[in-house]
């Protein structure tokens, strides 16, 4: 039989009442902060199970905490920065180095798979006897398709049982964190 577990959580609710507006939603920041890097962890560790990853590849893994509503979401993206004389690229996130030496954003591609490719159908022609025949393409030739890794997918499905406890956890941290920052005792 499962223990209850009894939390008095008073002397937390006076200390966070005693913060101003913009104390408060730094405290919440911190804590979706920290619950939101969870997630984003578990993601890459998916990541790295799935597909041969290496670092640049894993920084395109995102955890963003709102700024004007409370919550968070772990994305994938890509971040490409030019220089202050805009020759080249001084940071490059979530892209993959591929055999010619193109860089391509694969992340985007891998979370979600892609639809199945082919070539532009056309009309061509070829010589005969006769002359010149007219010959038409509806499809093109194959190209391929990428399935969905879906590592973000499996990431929520593994932490979302302990996402609340952490959060609660979280915030708790933070808010006595950012109360003893402000001077606030209870």
């Amino acid at each position: 039989m499962a223990k209850a577990l009894e939390y008095d959580d008073s002397q937390l609710q006076k200390m966070f009442a005693e913060l101003d507006e913009k104390a408060q939603a730094k405290a919440l920041k911190g804590a979706f902060r920290a619950t939101a890097n969870l997630l984003k962890r578990s993601a890459i560790q998916n990541l790295r199970s799935s597909i041969r990853s290496d670092r640049d590849l894993e920084k395109g893994v995102r955890a963003l905490v709102f700024k004007k509503r409370l919550g968070f979401r772990v994305t994938v993206g890509t971040v490409l920065r030019k220089s202050k004389d805009k020759t080249h690229y001084t940071t490059k996130k979530g892209f993959h180095l591929n055999r010619q030496g193109l860089e391509k954003p694969v992340l985007i591609w891998a979370e979600d798979g892609t639809k199945e490719r082919r070539l532009k159908g056309s009309r061509g022609s070829h010589r005969t006897k006769r002359g010149f025949r007219k010959r038409y393409l509806f499809n093109g030739a194959y190209r391929g398709r990428m399935r969905a890794y879906e590592f973000i997918v499996k990431a929520k499905q593994q932490t979302g049982p302990q996402i609340t406890q952490t959060m609660q956890e979280n915030l708790r941290k933070s808010v006595e964190k950012t109360a003893k920052k402000y001077g606030c005792t209870v």
